[in-house]
Parts: C-alpha cells; structure tokens; sequence
C-alpha cells in the first residue's frame, strides 16, 4: 500500500484541519444547582477519513467521517421529573459534496431532533427523530470506528423502515432491575430518496437483560407498513439477539438477525456479526491501544448472493492531554471483502470486491 505525495498532501491538510477543530472546546454552556434546575449541553465530534479502494472499488478517497454536533437542554423540576430537548446536525467540515462546492457551502443535515419527559421509576417519553430502540441491541456489534453494522438490519433505508434514527416517532424507555425495555412506533412518513415508498407506520420494541456485571443479553422485533405506489403495499419485518461479554480487557460482542422484504435486499435474508476487541490500558502512557477484529455477513436464504467481510484493525483512543474525556482517536481499519453476487460467483471479476483499509482520525468534543 503506496502513499503518493498528492495523497499524503490529503491526509495532512485533514489531520490540519482536525488539530485546529482541536482548540474549541465542548462545555457545559448554562448549568443551575438545587432541586429545580437546568442544564445546557454543547458536545459533538469532527471526523477526518481517508480511504485506499473505497466501496470495494479501485479508486481512493478522503473526506467526512461523521462530523456532528448536538445541543442537549434538561429542565429538572424536582429530583424525580425532568423535560428535556435534543439537537443533532451532521455536517462536512472539509466542505465536500456541498449544494454548491464552487461557493464551499457547507453540506450538512440533521441527524436527531426531539423533546420528551423523564419521570424516575416511570421512565422516559419523547417524540421526533430520534436513535432507535432496535439499536439497544445492535449496539453489541456495532462497536468498529470505521466499517461494520452491514448485516444488522439498519442499513437499508433505515430512517424509513424505522431501525435506525426515524422521524416522527414516538418512544418509551425504561429499565427495571437488570433489564431496560423500550417501545416505539412511527406514523406516515416519506423522504426524497424513496421512490414512490411511504411509510404507513411502523412499531418496535426491544428487551436488555444484564444478566451479570460483565454480561448483556438482548432481542429486538421491528415492523414497517409500507405503501409502493403503483405497487403492492409489504411489511418490512426484522427480528435480532445480541449479546455483549466485556471481561476485563476484552470486549466481545455476537448479533443474529433475520431480515424480511428489505428495501433493496432480497426478500429474505439473514445476517450475522460480530465483534473481539483487546485494550492494551498501559501500553502508552496517554491512552488505550487496541486490536480488534470479527465478521459482517448478510446473506439470501433463498440463494447464493451475500455481503461479506472480515474486519480487523487497531486504534489508539487519548485519556490525557486533551481533557477528562476521550478525546483524540486514531484507528486503521482494513476489511477482506468475500461478497458473491446472485449467481454464486465472486466479485472480484466485476471489480467491485476489492480489500479495503481506512484510517480514521477523529476529534471529540
């Protein structure tokens, strides 16, 4: 793997960009004590990517890496009930694929947008757009910096079908014990990349049990109504289990999911992930070192098409020098594509299942 010098040019004007970034800092913006009190958060991330055989292909890019940032307000008006509102944008930093590049106008979009009420012992209530409960449970895979989450049922017009960030839903979360349940539905909805498809609605709900200090157990149901015009209406229906094993160093995570009439995937598929991870606490005096590794697969079980791959990599993740919190993270990724198109055969001949390796440098504040 060659670095020409147009390309090390890239890498450096990003790594520029995310040291200046590095000199704001996130901050309690407005914070009142006693019983009834407020609280006003200002907290995001700037991300940096470059990537050799991006998509699979033979071509290499750089740009975004999900930079955002999110304003959180909590009015608490006694210890036990609070209301609260949160907003998220995603925006591109190195003002790329804006409206209007010739301008540098920047691209950005938003990516959480709601308002609820918490009421201790009774649990949590909003409404907008909002992460969603299925993702208690993806969450046990979905741990890599730059790849994965392809086989866990989000990944397909998810803000329509409701798995990941939908608009206009509804939501209840709480947790009993050693268990948080959460509910959630969504009325009609579309966007501009549907195609003639419209959300009818859609419902969900998801169970996390800590079934030990060190262990999480999970399962995850979601169903989406959708009207295709000109077309039969379908249900998208998806149902995961995840489980989360964290003892001492490792970090260890499996999902099985089975998958219904997602949009652009075969009718019926079937996805498995997982994620190992080893932190080396005390290898650098700054940080935490880890490997990490594990599997994305989805595949037809009515045939002998799938998405797969292998993921390894490495991160460094900063504890001291740039504040209290994880600040600075800088990992190496690289995925060993084994994907088959409908007819069995490997993609390589079609050059769209190239190995792929990203390094991703990313600032949080």
């Amino acid at each position: 793997m060659q670095i020409s010098a147009k390309h090390a040019l890239k890498l450096a004007i990003g790594a520029a960009a995310l040291v200046g970034a590095a000199q704001a800092n996130a901050f309690t913006a407005f914070q009142t004590s006693g019983p009834q009190s407020d609280e006003l958060i200002i907290k995001g991330r700037v991300a940096y990517q470059y990537d050799w055989n991006q998509g699979g292909a033979n071509h290499d890019d750089h740009d975004d890496a999900a930079s955002r940032t999110a304003i959180k307000y909590t009015h608490h008006f006694n210890e036990d009930f609070a209301v609260l509102g949160t907003t998220e944008w995603g925006y591109n930093p190195f003002f790329r694929h804006g409206s209007d590049t010739r301008r540098n106008k920047l691209d950005y979009y938003k990516r959480l947008q709601f308002a609820g009420v918490s009421y201790k012992g009774i649990g949590t209530l909003t409404y907008g757009k909002q992460a969603s409960v299925y993702s208690m449970v993806t969450d046990a895979t979905d741990q890599y910096w730059v790849f994965g989450a392809a086989a866990n049922g989000k990944n397909t017009q998810k803000h329509l079908v409701g798995a990941d960030r939908p608009d206009d839903s509804l939501k209840y979360q709480n947790t009993f014990g050693d268990v948080t349940v959460g509910l959630m539905f969504g009325g009609n909805d579309h966007d501009d990349e549907s195609k003639g498809l419209t959300r009818r609605h859609f419902d969900q709900a998801a169970v996390n049990w800590q079934i030990a200090p060190d262990v999480t157990i999970g399962t995850a149901y979601n169903h989406a109504a959708m009207k295709h015009e000109g077309g039969k209406d379908f249900d998208v229906e998806q149902y995961v289990v995840g489980a989360t094993w964290t003892p001492g160093n490792w970090t260890l995570g499996v999902l099985a999911g089975q998958y219904h009439n997602q949009l652009d995937d075969a009718t019926s598929t079937r996805g498995y992930e997982t994620f190992t991870q080893y932190a080396f606490k005390d290898l650098v005096s700054f940080g935490d070192v880890s490997l990490y590794g594990g599997l994305n697969r989805l595949e037809d079980r009515n045939g002998p098409a799938r998405t797969s791959s292998y993921i390894v990599g490495t991160a460094l993740k900063t504890h001291k020098g740039f504040g209290s919190k994880d600040n600075f993270i800088v990992a190496l990724e690289h995925v060993f594509n084994d994907n088959k198109n409908t007819d069995g055969r490997d993609l390589d001949a079609e050059g769209t299942n190239l190995d792929q390796t990203s390094l991703l440098v990313r600032y949080n504040y």
